[in-house]
């Protein structure tokens, strides 16, 4: 347990630490204006890191026990990606629900569809979500992977060995805090309400840690938490550019990044808890 404390403190350090370097490069040379990439640039140092940590400690990359690269479990991976664009879009469609002035008029949102087929401008919008949810996440995945072999791949299995189950919470605490640089001296998700959405986010990430974690256990693939972090991204970018009134979207209340996307994941994140492994490797 001391040997996998310090692997934590380890990862959680050097990922955090080139993240805050990136961040405030990008912040020096005017923002993510000036600099679009440096998110991307971000996603990729926890998988970095945990490559090279991997390699140093002469772990597995493939194993089920290491980082779990491998190509098993695509079903409970498949399943899991519907899933997950599933939960965004009932969040979604939550806050249309809820905040009708929030819905972008039909012609508006389709005007978004860059789809060539001509088509009723509801069917077009909805063909263009279901394909973005489904095939997104696959086209993206090798960028998913650059957060998910280090949060899921390398860092949750040595948070079970300290905490158990409990590790997960820990983890998406530690994720969500991985996001302050660029939520901070960026504004990434939250431009004009960057410390409350820097202490928003990790309630988010806590969820989806849990979520995610589940996910890697019971497909045995860190190909599943990948591609549901896809599927959320994907899902919730597509429906908010076609379907919300930009000038009155509020990351703090509505999804993906507000509370009502906090309430959509609290029941899912609760019963993916429970079936979470303990420290000896089982479930609860």
């Amino acid at each position: 347990m001391k040997r996998a404390s310090l692997e934590v403190t380890i990862y959680v350090s050097a990922t955090t630490l080139a993240t805050m370097l990136i961040a405030y490069w990008a912040w020096r040379q005017g923002g993510l204006a000036a600099v679009p990439a440096a998110p991307l640039l971000m996603m990729m140092t926890p998988a970095a890191v945990a490559l090279i940590m991997s390699k140093l400690q002469r772990g597995s990359i493939r194993g089920e026990d290491g980082l779990g690269l491998r190509m098993r479990g695509w079903k409970q991976a498949l399943a899991a990606m519907v899933a997950m664009s599933a939960l965004t879009s009932l969040s979604i469609g939550g806050s249309l629900l809820v905040f009708e002035p929030l819905r972008a008029p039909v012609q508006e949102a389709v005007s978004h569809v860059m789809l060539p087929i001509d088509l009723a401008p509801s069917v077009k919008i909805a063909l263009a979500l279901v394909i973005t949810a489904l095939i997104g996440p696959i086209v993206n995945l090798p960028l998913m992977l650059g957060e998910e072999l280090g949060w899921r791949g390398y860092m949750a299995p040595r948070l079970r060995q300290i905490f158990g189950q409990f590790g997960a919470v820990i983890g998406g605490a530690i994720w969500g805090g991985w996001h302050w640089p660029a939520i901070l001296l960026l504004g990434y998700n939250y431009q004009d309400a960057r410390f409350t959405g820097a202490l928003l986010f990790p309630l988010i990430c806590i969820a989806l840690s849990v979520l995610f974690t589940r996910a890697r256990e019971a497909s045995g693939t860190v190909l599943a938490p990948a591609l549901m972090h896809g599927a959320l991204n994907q899902t919730a970018a597509a429906a908010v550019a076609i379907l919300y009134v930009q000038d009155r979207f509020n990351p703090l209340i509505h999804a993906p990044t507000g509370i009502l996307m906090i309430a959509t994941l609290a029941i899912p994140a609760l019963w993916a808890y429970r079936g979470l492994r303990g420290r000896e490797g089982r479930s609860s």
